[in-house]
């Protein structure tokens, strides 16, 4: 039999089978369906096709097709809010006398915020083989009740519980609402009024001047200037105006959250090396007739584990956050910590109690990443900026101040003087002078440094690495070379 008179052709997906016959061929029909059913195509026939075939030669004719699977429904999330309403800070409106309005979006108990429509599966297909197909899994989306709202039990509808502000974040397919009360301050924060703190959110409609300090747990709004003052917020700072000679601060304790997960890391792999340890010992005769508490002493010891030390850098940086930012993440960790001490595992099980404590207790604290500790502002002189996130200077830019945040640094405008520091990146349109004043740049060993233009004395730094500019560059970034050193590489 010449099969080269002949062939079968099927699709990568199982789902077509085409059939080509040769003039020459002198195969029956009835042959032919032998090699199709040999071929192991069972489903899906085309009950005419090898005839056609037969009677079309060199023609390629389908002689089978499956079943395709049908894609289900993916979730999807209603929201009885305007989206920009749980997510901006203020809106802005004109109103009846022509004047500007700022109005905070507030909801009211019982109001309900958002649902969702469950996914539903797909439909299983059937190939030419006669093998199922699964459907492509659905999309599937959550919805998450943070303070101040509740979730129903099917966990399809969030609603208010407080009256206050709604407030929206949006991770991948997790929705998590919460409502914060917010306090408005009308006018200009003076020292008549001292120091103004809340634990929502506040908005100030006018300047926060000297010698003031706001405070808030949740964010802090600043339509006017802030000059000579200090604002400090658990989450995130806007400034529309300037900053002069300020100190804002937004969600600082993220950064310890980034030291805390650092160090309880450092735990998990403790855990992991004492587990084989202890794994391998179990054998041991002498060694089991002695307390489980003393044999994980005796593997620390011989292995020169630094478990002492981490455990008291995990309860110093704890001690950093103070109430009430994570005030429930603070309080599990210092629950786990009494159990980090060998003394208190009395066998495997209280061992095994305690690994499963610090990644629930890290899995708590990497869920606050994310969820504020950001400061936008359109320019600032002299000043301070802390943020456990983000920093934004949409504006003019920023003259010999200090800049600190936890992730990105993005200054629009240019960068005079002072320094800017951050772990993973630190943009700047413009950075120094054509005087040559010193503006240092740093970010992590696996942060980077990107400019459109930076004059001389310009530092830039990249974990302990350090590159100072001789003459003005171009649009660049930093970069490492064959021999690992720090240099700007072009960028387009």
């Amino acid at each position: 039999m010449d099969d080269k008179l002949w062939s079968i052709i099927s699709t990568p997906d199982g789902l077509m089978a085409k059939l080509v016959i040769e003039p020459d061929c002198e195969l029956t029909a009835e042959e032919i369906d032998y090699e199709i059913q040999t071929a192991g195509i069972i489903f899906g026939r085309k009950p005419d096709a090898v005839e056609q075939a037969l009677q079309q030669r060199g023609a390629t004719i389908i002689i089978a097709e499956g079943k395709a699977p049908q894609p289900g429904r993916p979730a999807e999330i209603t929201l009885f809010l305007d989206e920009d309403l749980l997510t901006s800070e203020a809106n802005s409106s004109v109103a009846d006398n022509l004047r500007q309005e700022l109005v905070v979006p507030s909801v009211e108990p019982g109001q309900a915020l958002a649902k969702m429509t469950p996914s539903e599966p797909g439909i299983s297909g059937l190939s030419i083989y006669g093998k199922e197909l699964p459907p492509p899994a659905e999309e599937k989306m959550y919805l998450r009740a943070l303070k101040g709202v509740t979730l129903s039990e099917d966990g399809l509808q969030v609603t208010a519980a407080v009256n206050g502000r709604p407030r929206l974040e949006k991770k991948k397919y997790l929705y998590s609402f919460q409502v914060i009360p917010c306090f408005v301050h009308s006018g200009d924060v003076t020292v008549v009024h001292g120091h103004i703190s809340f634990q929502g959110d506040i908005t100030i409609m006018g300047n926060v001047t000297e010698g003031t300090l706001v405070s808030a747990l949740g964010s802090i709004e600043i339509y006017g200037n802030v000059v000579g003052a200090n604002v400090s917020a658990g989450q995130s700072v806007s400034v529309s105006g300037n900053i002069i000679q300020g100190n804002l601060e937004a969600g600082k304790h993220y950064l310890l959250v980034a030291e805390i997960l650092s160090v309880l890391d450092e735990f998990n792999a403790l855990f992991i090396e004492l587990l084989n340890m202890l794994n391998q010992l179990s054998s041991s005769p002498h060694l089991a007739k002695l307390p489980f508490s003393h044999i994980v002493r005796h593997v620390i010891t011989m292995r020169n584990l630094p478990w002492d030390e981490t455990l008291k850098k995990l309860t110093a940086v704890t001690e950093k956050i103070k109430p009430p930012a994570l005030a429930d993440e603070v309080k599990n960790t210092r629950k786990i910590i009494q159990n980090l001490t060998d003394i208190a595992w009395h066998d495997i099980s209280s061992f095994s109690s305690a690994v499963a404590g610090v990644r629930e207790v890290r899995r708590n604290f990497e869920e606050t990443v994310g969820t504020g500790g950001d400061i936008k502002v359109s320019y600032a002189l002299n000043s301070k900026l802390t943020a456990g996130r983000n920093i934004l200077v949409r504006g003019q830019g920023c003259m010999h101040s200090h800049l600190e945040a936890g992730d990105e640094v993005r200054i629009e405008g240019r960068l005079r003087g002072g320094e800017v520091i951050t772990n993973r990146l630190l943009y700047a349109r413009e950075v120094g002078s054509e005087a040559g004043a010193v503006t240092s740049l740093s970010v992590s060993s696996k942060g980077r440094i990107e400019v459109d233009k930076a004059y001389e004395n310009t530092i830039f730094s990249v974990g302990n690495f350090t590159y100072k500019l001789s003459e003005t560059a171009g649009r660049s970034r930093t970069a490492f070379n064959e021999d690992g050193h720090l240099y700007l590489l072009h960028r387009s």
